[in-house]
């Protein structure tokens, strides 16, 4: 595949050299532009997103790590690992082929075990080309995948994915209090390739482990369809009300705070709203992101635990009364899901419902929980 890209960077990140930034973005080639994208819900924080001829995976973590297979020290009981651990292959690769098996690119919303996990059997599977933090490189650098499969980025950069679709990342705080939860919300991020194990091969997933945040998180704004007057819809799986308007230092080097950064994507979109934003975040943050994002409609993103099994399905149904009276009197349109692999489209009338049986039939689920 020839390599090109047509990447740019915004705001604070303007001034920050991309030197260490990995080879071109692979484009798709050029097509009408799309009037329409298609959201599937895979659990947790997991996506895929298609839009045009473009197929983007966001996260893609179907391993589940267990409670018990964590030291049980820190704020999530998850600093630690009792021991090194692998994905769940197979079970990766049956979500894989349910969903089609082409994917052009994976995003990764941030580093820790249930985003960035199972992000090497995805890239290996479908040879997409990845996106995410520096932890996510290297993470992946440790599982064989080529160092040139995927573009390290610290916020600000614009990239064309193909099909007419531009995406923002947008460098954010992860979700926690920095006075009480260091450990989750610092943004930590790896120094050089994580060493498996010796034995196993396996990756040690703790958050002070090789599967730190990354730098904190990372949002990103999609556009697509006419440039002058394109639809668009934010992406993001983690972020602190504590710190919103506080800037993310990476190894002494400010990148911004999440308001303004948010912001600063939205004016180089030309934006003053969003057609709908999938969110991650109880009512404190959306109260945060909603004035400057403007969305139209919300789709909840990571509300639904962290080990329930994948296979057995929705576990519980979303229920967010504070989020849900905010948004209302706000507005905006309110889409919780009622099944792994729910489907939504975007077009012109707004957001809807897509029929999505025949995915979930395969993967054994039932039509709604």
């Amino acid at each position: 595949m020839n390599l090109r890209c047509r990447s740019a960077v915004f705001g604070l990140a303007a001034l920050m050299s991309l030197s260490g930034a990995g080879p071109l973005i692979p484009v798709a080639a050029a097509q009408s532009a799309p009037t329409q994208a298609n959201f599937t819900w895979m659990s947790i924080a997991n996506w895929l997103l298609e839009v045009g001829g473009t197929r983007i995976v966001i996260n893609g973590y179907i391993s589940r790590i267990q409670e018990s297979d964590w030291a049980g020290q820190g704020t999530l009981g998850a600093d630690f690992a009792r021991g090194p651990m692998k994905p769940e292959a197979e079970n990766v690769q049956r979500v894989i082929d349910a969903v089609g098996n082409r994917v052009d690119y994976i995003l990764t919303g941030h580093s820790h075990f249930d985003h960035s996990w199972d992000t090497g059997v995805w890239a290996k599977a479908t040879g997409a080309h990845v996106i995410g933090s520096k932890s996510t490189c290297l993470q992946l650098m440790a599982q064989d995948i080529p160092a040139d499969q995927c573009t390290p980025i610290k916020g600000g950069e614009r990239f064309d994915l193909g099909s007419g679709l531009t995406v923002r990342a947008i460098r954010i705080n992860h979700s926690g209090n920095p006075e009480t939860q260091p450990d989750l919300h610092d943004p930590l991020e790896l120094a050089s390739v994580p060493v498996p194990d010796a034995t196993t091969g396996g990756l040690r997933p703790g958050i002070l482990e090789d599967y730190p945040n990354g730098g904190g998180g990372t949002a990103y704004l999609f556009t697509f369809g006419d440039p002058n007057q394109p639809m668009s819809f934010l992406y993001s799986d983690t972020g602190s009300e504590f710190t919103f308007d506080k800037p993310v230092i990476v190894d002494g080097e400010n990148l911004g705070s999440p308001a303004t950064n948010i912001a600063a994507a939205m004016a180089d979109a030309g934006l003053s709203t969003v057609d709908v934003s999938i969110e991650g975040g109880a009512a404190p943050l959306a109260k945060l992101i909603t004035p400057i994002a403007r969305e139209k409609a919300y789709i909840p993103n990571h509300w639904d635990g962290l080990y329930e099994p994948f296979f057995s399905g929705m576990p519980y149904e979303w229920s967010n009364p504070e989020l849900e009276a905010y948004l209302a009197n706000e507005g905006i349109g309110l889409f919780p899901p009622c099944q792994y692999m729910e489907k939504w489209q975007l077009d012109a009338s707004g957001v809807s419902i897509v029929a999505n049986n025949e995915v979930k039939q395969r993967l054994g689920f039932s039509e709604c929980r």
